[in-house]
């Protein structure tokens, strides 16, 4: 088995796929459409608005956290 020019270290069959063997056009008769069937239905869900709802008000009392802790540091500074 030769060596590849740029690669002295490699076999030529590593650096040129080509001479491995005869080339397939294609291993499956028809392209696959949709997803991979797992096993596991997924469920579809349209509950968005819910979660709206909770990081809204997860932001609002992050928020209010935030200006309860700012307002007593500037009354012990005070």
């Amino acid at each position: 088995m030769g060596t590849a020019p740029a690669a002295t270290d490699l076999p030529l069959g590593a650096t040129s796929p080509a001479l491995c063997g005869t080339l397939a056009r294609t291993q499956m008769g028809a392209m696959l459409s949709g997803g991979a069937d797992t096993g596991v239905a997924g469920e579809a869900s349209s509950n968005t608005t819910g979660m709206i709802a909770l990081g809204g008000g997860l932001v609002l009392v992050a928020a209010a956290g935030g200006t309860y802790a700012v307002r007593r540091s500037t009354a012990k500074a005070s």
